[in-house]
């Protein structure tokens, strides 16, 4: 199945509603970056499975990502600086993570991937 989207809800996470071979309309959260190549599997919503009465295959949902065809110059730099912002600081944590990498190994491990994960979308 493939499901259109526009580019916004790409980046920015989305839910959708299909519905169902047996006409039930499934909700589907996907807070993720949805990139070019990306597939979310839903277990047991797919095509039924012949030789078990009641099982459904895996759901395969691909994704054909809309873009826009223009944009004003404002929008670009406005997207251009938050890009540019949120890399920044990726960097700066990576910096500090192996410069305390370096002196205190162990500790310093599991307290920058729990910061990590709690700081970024879609790993907590």
């Amino acid at each position: 199945m493939v499901h259109k989207l526009p580019l916004v809800e790409a980046l920015t996470g989305t839910t959708i509603s299909l519905t169902t071979l047996d006409g039930r309309t499934l909700n589907i959260s996907i807070p993720d970056v949805i990139s070019p190549g990306y597939e979310k599997l839903s277990p047991k919503e797919g095509m039924p499975i012949s030789k078990v009465s009641g099982r459904g295959g895996n759901l395969r949902i691909k994704f054909d990502i809309k873009f826009p065809i223009s944009s004003p110059q404002s929008r670009k730099q406005a997207s251009r600086g938050c890009w540019e912002e949120q890399l920044a600081e990726r960097e700066k944590k990576i910096i500090l993570f192996l410069i305390l990498l370096h002196s205190h190994e162990e500790v310093v491990v599991g307290v920058f991937i729990m910061l990590l994960i709690n700081q970024t979308p879609g790993l907590s």
